[in-house]
């Protein structure tokens, strides 16, 4: 068969089909196709990650600032207890840091006085270091048997507002059975009143 004319245009076309094929495919070789998925997954990741990071920033400024506002109640509450202790022992003068042996017996007769029979406490000297020339003095009550809690109660308020210089360092208790009337009972694992005195 002899070449016509009309054959020549269709290899042509059919060769110009042939490269277009092979200059696609080799285009779509050449597009870094996994690159791009790979760096929008990284990208979608780090948004979420940043989302995440954002909340809690927010949450953890929302703690910062309930804290700082605790801290600031908490210190005007020590500031006005120091104010209020420091008007007591200038009230008091001279005489609120002296030694008083008498001292003891004063906060077991308001025990009784508060409706608890026969309490004896245990007298001690607190070991560690205090300020120069001063001791602080400790009286405990501890494992005793169930007492009314409102007794209690009422000796521990009466003992802090009737003997100069005492205050309250350890309140342990534990519900114990109640009266016969319905009356609250504690068990005292430890209450101890402290107080400072000159050497």
């Amino acid at each position: 068969m002899s070449d016509s004319p009309a054959g020549t245009p269709s290899l042509r076309e059919d060769l110009r089909l042939a490269l277009s094929g092979l200059a696609a495919g080799t285009e779509r070789r050449n597009r870094p196709r996994i690159l791009i998925i790979g760096a929008s997954a990284v990208l979608a990741a780090s948004l979420g990650w940043l989302g995440i990071a954002w909340w809690r920033a927010g949450d953890a400024a929302d703690t910062t600032l309930r804290e700082q506002s605790t801290t600031l109640r908490v210190q005007t509450g020590l500031d006005a207890y120091f104010a209020e202790k420091k008007a007591q022992a200038d009230a008091l003068g001279e005489n609120a840091l002296a030694p008083d042996p008498a001292i003891q017996g004063v906060i077991e007769r308001s025990a009784r006085d508060a409706g608890l029979a026969s309490i004896t406490l245990s007298a001690g000297e607190d070991r560690r270091q205090g300020p120069k020339n001063l001791r602080r003095r400790t009286f405990s009550l501890q494992n005793s048997q169930p007492l009314d809690a409102e007794s209690v109660l009422r000796w521990v308020e009466r003992v802090q507002q009737t003997v100069p210089g005492v205050e309250l360092s350890v309140f342990d208790a534990e519900p114990a059975l109640a009266t016969v009337e319905g009356k609250p009972r504690w068990k005292i694992v430890n209450i101890t009143f402290t107080r400072w005195e000159r050497k």
